[in-house]
């Protein structure tokens, strides 16, 4: 995102950008086929002069790049700074509609006598890196196949060629709602009304199961505190406006607590997710490329 001057200052800009941005809520997880696309506008970001003028919009994968690419151009965590985290939502793991199992310890169980079939919209992508997560803590076996990209995983369980996918409630619970799909688990303790119903991952396996796909704005490192705090501010703004907090609510998504959304709590998430998500990866020996 190049942000430019005009006669309405930049923050104004931006904040019109982020708005639009944000109400559309941009790539959910499910789509993303691989992260590739993803590494060259970080790269771009990264060499970017620290003006406050070039922002990368970006998303959980960013933090599991940092370990799933060995030769990356950039060091994630030197290069680049969160302005600020955005908005997050669980991820959902859904299964065919005629799946025996009708709850998460039915499944577990079930598990354990059957090698099921698990979807992934392609290698270390955020379904990929949860259905690892759950597989390890379960201490399960599962055949993973690999697709580009959520649409054809969609079509595929919905055929029931496949038995499970993690995906996120906004492409997920539509299906669930209309029967078309089963819902397991959701990776969150606290839940929406919309995933009231479903058992929690966190209940069962604890808080190493707390997954938020999460979204965070972020410049390139040396930029200005002052220019943070400018930018962080405008976005501050965006996130409470109603039409977009009543938006987000209706597709399964929350804005961050007003008390993570600092430069300075961003920063820790930041190194955090980096640090989790490259533990999952080296524990279960996951590649880009497999």
């Amino acid at each position: 995102m190049r942000v430019r001057q005009s006669t309405s200052g930049w923050l104004g800009v931006l904040l019109l950008c982020l708005s639009v941005l944000l109400l559309v809520n941009t790539v959910p997880a499910w789509a993303q086929s691989t992260n590739t696309g993803t590494v060259v506008g970080t790269v771009a970001a990264a060499r970017a002069a620290p003006d406050g003028y070039t922002l990368l919009l970006h998303n959980l994968a960013i933090s599991a790049n940092a370990t799933l690419y060995k030769d990356l151009p950039f060091d994630t965590e030197k290069e680049l700074t969160p302005v600020i985290f955005i908005n997050r939502n669980p991820l959902v793991l859904a299964g065919r509609k005629t799946l025996e199992p009708n709850t998460l310890a039915e499944l577990v169980a079930w598990m354990k006598t059957h090698r099921a079939k698990a979807a992934i919209a392609g290698y270390g992508t955020t379904g990929h890196l949860a259905t690892a997560l759950f597989v390890q803590e379960a201490k399960l076996a599962v055949d993973l196949i690999p697709y580009r990209g959520g649409a054809p995983v969609m079509s595929d369980i919905l055929g029931g060629h496949v038995d499970l996918f993690f995906g996120t409630p906004q492409q997920l619970m539509p299906q669930v709602v209309a029967g078309k799909l089963k819902a397991y688990g959701v990776s969150s303790k606290e839940k929406s009304s919309q995933l009231a119903a479903i058992d929690s991952f966190v209940t069962m396996f604890g808080p190493k199961f707390e997954i938020q796909y999460w979204q965070a704005l972020f410049a390139p490192a040396g930029t200005p505190d002052a220019v943070i705090a400018q930018l962080n501010a405008a976005v501050q703004e965006a996130v409470s406006d109603p039409v977009i907090l009543k938006a987000w609510e209706a597709e399964g998504v929350s804005a961050f607590p007003r008390d993570e959304r600092s430069a300075a709590a961003g920063r820790n998430i930041f190194k955090s997710e980096i640090v989790r998500w490259g533990q999952v990866i080296r524990d279960n020996d996951i590649h880009a490329s497999q």
